[in-house]
């Protein structure tokens, strides 16, 4: 039984190692901003922040704010 999960515990490692190595990393850069939320009025304010020289950090923090008072 131990042999078993041993062999186990040691495919599972070394699936997860290979299956990982040969992942590639697309970087992919936008001139646009995009905001979805479920509330139209959080993605209007989101939209104005970003409209307005704000990152997406700026706009994720303003649709915050505005998803917790709507």
């Amino acid at each position: 039984m131990y042999k078993v999960f041993g062999i186990l515990i040691i495919l599972s490692a070394l699936a997860l190692f290979f299956g990982s190595c040969g992942s590639l990393t697309v970087e992919t850069f936008y001139e646009n901003g995009v905001v979805v939320t479920s509330s139209p009025i959080a993605t209007e304010i989101g939209l104005d922040i970003l409209k307005q020289g704000g990152n997406a950090f700026d706009a994720a923090v303003g649709v915050g704010f505005a998803l917790a008072v709507s």
